[in-house]
């Protein structure tokens, strides 16, 4: 497994966040 560096772990962070935000968007 790969180390992520901090500013790499953080933009995964908030392109997971951004999903799941887009997602219970769409449910309701």
């Amino acid at each position: 497994m790969t180390e992520l560096s901090d500013e790499q772990k953080r933009d995964f962070e908030a392109a997971a966040f951004r999903r799941l935000v887009v997602h219970l968007r769409e449910r309701t």
